[in-house]
């Protein structure tokens, strides 16, 4: 299954070259930056999801997020979803 990503706009992405393309117009210089204030792991352990909240400071940009993570063969973890909306800055 490829990576889907749900949060950048209208569309849905699917695959690491549709999601990278959402990113081809931020701006030069602006820097998101992401923090998890929940996570859980399914009890299978190859499941997970941390939850969150998001910001581009330089953009005034304010965001939450869910991401669902996939346990690779090698214990590493990569998303296989994830998405999120808009929230206050407080």
């Amino acid at each position: 299954m490829e990576a889907i990503s749900f949060g950048g706009g209208v569309q849905i992405s699917q695959g690491r070259e549709a999601i990278g393309a959402g990113f081809d117009s931020f701006p030069a210089g602006a820097v998101l930056e992401w923090w998890p204030v929940a996570a859980e792991i399914a009890p299978s352990g190859d499941l997970g999801c941390t939850i969150g909240e998001a910001k581009i400071a330089s953009l005034n940009h304010y965001s939450k997020y869910l991401t669902i993570w996939r346990r690779q063969q090698d214990g590493s973890w990569k998303f296989v979803a994830d998405g999120g909306n808009v929230r206050p800055a407080s």
